[in-house]
């Protein structure tokens, strides 16, 4: 009764822990493709699962139908999908170790499931990795419990349990050969008898038999499916990254590895020799077994990434649950110690504490980016002829986005060169007032900003947010800037020796507070010059003096006059600050172009023209004291 109220206990606390803050970071890129995905037609789901994205199927088609009677919303998905099985995976930890090494052990196998920062992150994500650690738990319990019974009933749910697990997760096959290692094992310590033996490979069978019709189709494409950003990694690599992940989550600190250090004395308890602690509940042949569920399934995925490289450590989960069964069975055989028993808890659920913190409360941690914040600004902010640029295939901005806005993937495909990338910009440009950037570069796609450097010269910034990890811009194209430019009449050049010119097609004014311009100047060029040239421009007092000043090459330093195309019309912005000391009254702007070694200027022609500067027309008036 003890074991049952201190299991549920456990239970209620690891549902508390999953549901706190659940919807209060947004989806990662996964999730929202999960929640897009899974949208389509079952029908299509499986389609693109057999041809483009190789996933086993039970996962999107049970999430279509139950974005359909839940809704689409973080909470929704993320509870079913993350919190369900991870609040599963709770007692299931308790069985599998019991099973494996006693009672004592799962007792506390459990008591860290429930607390663990690493499964307590994955059970507030809806993306397969949560369910993936329930059914491998599920998988190795009901394998091994099958094993040691022998029972014929007891196969039933085993084989069940297997067939959806790897229709759910192919990665849930590493858990299914450990168990059959398992019962290899046995068989050859006659702990497992001929007639058993036989029957438990007709349940393998059985398994598989259930999933072919699936798994024939599908077995191609999975082993020709080449991650891409996946490296190939050494075992000690793999092995640091594993046991930091279980032990720490994903928000611990690089470089603190001592807080690590309980973690790795209890896995070490948990093999002593049995005249250093009694073993309690376990034989040295039992924990030689849990030991070998860890160990073999992780040595064949690392065997396995030798020939593709596919190491993540969230796809490594399958292990967890036996790690933390060494884990609880160190604890349990510190039972007959109660001041080591209560260091070790302390050294194990110190830094998990600490790391739980971070995950809730430090957004530096926080899995994904502020998209709810940012499409908050591109609605409230958001005019009729507006679209939204996204230069990364992150299927977060389609979902947070919503349809709220004409939404476009630029470069619309990966390697595209630089010239073709540009010519999509454009043609958004000539069709929209105002464009939308989430820039978010990537090596893998829009590597060198193509998008954004291109809109930076050929449309103005209106808008520039750095949000929790995004950035947000927008651009009035020259499709809307031009109307309402104030017209100049300058012409700058010729440059002595190439005869280059180039002209100022105009300008335009804005206050952004009491003390601040931002000045647009929009170029219009003869081509590249033979040399490049530095703006300068300066804002003047009635008495001459000039007041504030920015020199730098055109479009911040980003795009220089000899790299200039012939027609082509160039958006270059400027900050001006008034100075505090500056009084009240009215200042004028000028500004022109010069060579940065030598400071010599080009002369200017126009009406606006003043040998070599441009005295802008527009008068300001200065109130003072901003």
């Amino acid at each position: 009764m003890r074991v049952r109220l201190a299991l549920l206990l456990l239970v209620l606390l690891a549902f508390a822990l999953r549901l706190y803050h659940l919807a209060y970071v947004e989806l990662r890129g996964d999730e929202a493709f999960d929640v897009l995905y899974a949208a389509q037609s079952p029908g299509e789901v499986i389609h693109q699962d057999l041809c483009c994205q190789v996933y086993p199927p039970l996962h999107h088609v049970s999430l279509h139908y139950w974005l359909l009677l839940a809704g689409a919303s973080e909470f929704s998905y993320r509870l079913l999908y993350g919190v369900v099985p991870g609040v599963l995976l709770v007692p299931l930890c308790f069985r599998l170790a019991a099973e494996l090494l006693g009672e004592k052990a799962g007792l506390r196998a459990a008591l860290l499931a429930a607390l663990s920062p690493y499964l307590i992150w994955w059970s507030q994500d809806g993306h397969f990795y949560s369910g993936l650690a329930c059914a491998s738990a599920a998988i190795m319990w009901l394998g091994a419990r099958s094993l040691r019974t022998g029972r014929r009933r007891e196969l039933v749910p085993y084989v069940l349990t297997t067939a959806l697990a790897l229709l759910m997760h192919y990665f849930s096959c590493f858990a299914w050969g450990a168990v059959n290692l398992l019962a290899l094992v046995r068989l050859a310590r006659r702990k497992l008898g001929g007639h058993e033996f036989w029957r438990w490979c007709a349940a393998q069978v059985v398994a598989i038999l259930i999933i072919s019709p699936w798994l024939v189709p599908a077995i191609g494409p999975f082993l020709g499916y080449d991650l891409g950003w996946a490296r190939p990694v050494t075992p000690w690599d793999m092995l640091s990254r594993i046991f930091r992940a279980y032990s720490l989550g994903m928000a611990g600190w690089p470089g603190q590895n001592w807080l690590l250090l309980g973690f790795l004395l209890l896995l070490i308890v948990a093999v002593l020799p049995a005249r250093w602690l009694p073993r309690g509940e376990a034989s040295l042949a039992a924990v030689g077994e849990a030991a070998m569920l860890l160990a073999a399934p992780l040595a064949v995925f690392w065997i396995g990434s030798l020939r593709r490289p596919m190491f993540d450590d969230k796809f490594t989960v399958f292990a967890l649950p036996v790690y933390l069964a060494l884990l609880g069975y160190g604890l349990a055989r510190l039972r007959g110690r109660p001041a080591l028993q209560a260091l070790a808890l302390a050294l194990l659920l110190g830094p998990s504490a600490v790391a739980l913190g971070h995950y809730y409360w430090d957004q530096r941690t926080y899995k994904s980016p502020g998209w709810r914040q940012a499409m908050a600004v591109v609605q409230s902010q958001a005019l009729p002829g507006d679209a939204l640029i996204y230069n990364l295939p992150e299927p977060a901005a389609m979902y947070y986005n919503a349809s709220r806005l004409p939404i476009y993937l630029l470069p619309s495909q990966a390697g595209m060169p630089t010239a073709a990338a540009e010519a999509e910009v454009a043609d958004l440009a000539g069709r929209y007032s105002r464009l939308w950037l989430m820039p978010m570069p990537r090596p893998e796609w829009d590597g060198q900003a193509v998008v954004q450097q291109w809109l930076e010269r050929h449309a103005e910034r209106a808008v520039d947010l750095h949000l929790r990890g995004l950035r947000l811009e927008s651009f009035v194209t020259l499709r809307t800037l031009m109307p309402e430019l104030s017209r100049v009449d300058a012409r700058f050049g010729p440059e002595p020796g190439s005869g280059w010119t180039a002209a100022l097609a105009g300008y335009r004014v804005v206050w952004t507070d009491a003390r601040t311009l931002r000045l647009t100047l929009v170029w219009q060029s003869a081509g590249p010059s033979a040399i490049p040239y530095k703006v300068f421009v300066h804002l003047v007092g009635s008495d001459g003096q000039i007041r504030a000043q920015q020199d730098n090459p055109p479009v911040q330093g980003t795009y220089p006059t000899n790299q200039w195309q012939v027609g082509e019309l160039i958006v270059d912005q400027y900050r001006l600050e008034f100075p505090p000391a500056a009084r009240a009254g009215n200042y004028e702007l000028r500004l022109g172009l010069y060579q940065g070694e030598t400071g010599l200027r080009l002369p200017v022609s126009g009406s606006d023209g003043h040998g070599d500067y441009v005295l802008l027309p527009e008068r300001l008036t200065y109130q003072g004291g901003g």
